[in-house]
């Protein structure tokens, strides 16, 4: 799209604007649309002029495959894509679908980076192999398309095709999530008044806006569920700022067991609300400590279906006979791993006091959990608690309580 044109953008519909996106990107001269030019080129020759020119194999022609075979992200994509499918010609189409993801993250200036620091030699299609095998790529997207296959309904379909393609798209948009760009007003001011006012844009790179935004065609859009489902991922973001707007009605809890408090609410229910993002149905902790503590028995045996359920099978065949349905999916404390409550209030502020108010209120609240008028019933037992909870009669207490243990 050409410069002049931009004016003209906000008398354009959407449609226009996206068929003027997709000729700018059939316009423009791509190096990789020529490599692939030439990659056709070459196989639709001869078999034997194919053999000619390939002449004999270079010495680190096995150690190369072997690193495509563990960490390419088309490879290990389909890989993974194939627990939930069989229909090749689709299981192709999204992994490739996913790897064009994965290349427009590796070739941010940032990424590009990042991976040249931690591997200096040897040409960067090298080091992104060395990276994904240090990473563990294979295990990530094995972890991440179980998580998805729940979170997004997918185990309900029938139809192997639509939750292959449900997880191809899901994955690669979050993978190619892009930062939006920001405008600010220049104001220049001459002889004490307000002269011209430009606007000026800047272009994020390692933080993205949890609400509205603007693409790069200057269409204005909303990225809360982007920036949401690439936070839920193993991928970036890694860190989630929000105001109280995500304290309810948002889960958080797929890659996530960390929560900052940067203000502490006025009451236990607030609380509640902001860590049961994360707290929820096989979260990250939760997964962290069955794949940790169970990870050598799932080795040790043959499985014929997908690690995780297997990994979960163990927990609920080992728990407790006693045990209720919320271990192992939404309580597992054997392990290192768990809920993380960081509230950064400096020593002898107002927020320390009020922490300690806040956690009497809190397991207080939870052991009146489901009373009508909770917070009458809080302040009352707070104010005898002051006095001694000895002068209290638990029995009492919990014969009033709502059990809400699943039978």
């Amino acid at each position: 799209m050409k410069v002049k044109n931009l004016k003209n953008l906000n008398k354009k519909s959407d449609k226009d604007m996206e068929d003027d996106s997709r000729q700018a990107k059939k316009t423009e001269p791509s190096h990789f649309a020529e490599h692939i030019g030439k990659l056709e080129e070459f196989f639709n020759k001869e078999p034997l002029k194919i053999v000619e020119e390939l002449g004999n194999p270079p010495k680190d022609l096995l150690s190369i495959l072997s690193k495509i075979a563990l960490a390419s992200p088309a490879v290990t994509s389909l890989r993974t894509l194939s627990e939930y499918g069989k229909y090749k010609p689709v299981l192709f189409y999204n992994a490739a679908l996913i790897s064009f993801g994965f290349r427009s993250l590796y070739i941010l200036p940032e990424t590009i980076s990042l991976i040249k620091q931690l591997y200096p030699d040897g040409p960067y299609w090298k080091k992104i192999l060395q990276y994904n095998i240090a990473g563990n790529l294979q295990s990530t997207l094995d972890e991440y398309m179980y998580v998805l296959f729940e979170s997004l309904g997918l185990m309900n379909l029938n139809d192997e095709e639509k939750i292959v393609c449900g997880l191809g798209e899901h994955i690669e948009k979050v993978v190619s999530i892009r930062t939006p760009s920001l405008y600010l007003d220049e104001i220049k001011i001459k002889n004490n008044k307000v002269g011209e006012t430009k606007k000026r844009s800047m272009r994020c790179r390692f933080a993205m806006r949890f609400g509205r935004g603007v693409n790069q065609i200057g269409q204005e859009v909303s990225n809360i569920t982007e920036v949401r489902n690439a936070f839920n991922s193993p991928f970036r973001p890694f860190i989630l700022a929000s105001t109280s707007i995500g304290q309810e009605g948002l889960d958080f809890h797929q890659y996530c067991h960390s929560i900052y408090h940067w203000n502490l609410p006025p009451n236990p229910v607030d609380l509640e609300q902001r860590e049961g993002r994360i707290f929820r149905y096989k979260g990250h902790a939760i997964r962290k400590n069955i794949a940790t503590r169970y990870k050598k028995k799932l080795l040790s045996n043959y499985f014929k279906n997908n690690l995780w359920d297997e990994l979960f099978n163990i927990a609920l065949k080992e728990r407790e006979p006693a045990a209720n349905d919320l271990i192992p999916f939404w309580i597992f404390d054997q392990g290192k791993a768990k809920i993380q409550r960081h509230i950064p209030a400096m020593p002898m502020s107002r927020e320390k006091n009020q922490k300690i108010a806040l956690s009497r209120s809190l397991a207080v609240y939870r052991l009146v959990f489901g009373q009508p008028r909770q917070e009458d019933l809080i302040n009352f037992i707070n104010s005898q608690t002051e006095a001694g909870i000895d002068n209290l009669k638990i029995d009492k207490i919990m014969k009033n309580r709502i059990d809400l243990t699943p039978r």
